[in-house]
C-alpha cells in the first residue's frame, strides 16, 4: 500500500585489508579489520559488491603486500587466507554489527591507501 514503505538503512565503514581468502577471479573475500590501541581486531569479511575486474585488480594489488596475521588470536576460516600488511582500507556498506562484533551483509565499495 501507498502507507507502508520498507527501507533499508545501510551503514559505511572503512576497515583495513588484513588478508583474503582465494576464490573465483583470484579473489574469494577479504578479511577486515579495525584498529585498536596497539592492535587489530577482527570485523569479518567482505565476499559481495566486487565486480570480475575489481577480484582481478584487488587480488593483484594484495599479493605485493605479504605479512603476518595481525590480529591475536587468528581467526579461524574453512578457506586458506592469505594474510597482508594492513595498508590499504577497504570501505563496505552493511546492515549492522552482530552480537559479536562482526559486519552483517557487508559489500565492497572500494580500496584506499591507509591514512
Amino acid at each position: 500500500t501507498p502507507f507502508w514503505i520498507k527501507v533499508k538503512c545501510r551503514r559505511r565503514i572503512r576497515g583495513a585489508v588484513c588478508g583474503f581468502t582465494a576464490g573465483a577471479g583470484g579473489l574469494g573475500a577479504l578479511i577486515l579489520g579495525l584498529r585498536s590501541g596497539d592492535g587489530w581486531v577482527h570485523v569479518g569479511r567482505v565476499g559481495s559488491g566486487f565486480t570480475d575486474r575489481d577480484r582481478r585488480e584487488v587480488a593483484d594489488i594484495l599479493m605485493q603486500l605479504p605479512g603476518p596475521c595481525p590480529f591475536s588470536p587468528a581467526p579461524r576460516y574453512r578457506e586458506k587466507v592469505t594474510w597482508v600488511k594492513p595498508e590499504l582500507d577497504c570501505e563496505v556498506e552493511f546492515g549492522e554489527w552482530t552480537p559479536e562484533g562482526k559486519l552483517r551483509a557487508p559489500s565492497f565499495k572500494g580500496l584506499r591507501p591507509s591514512e
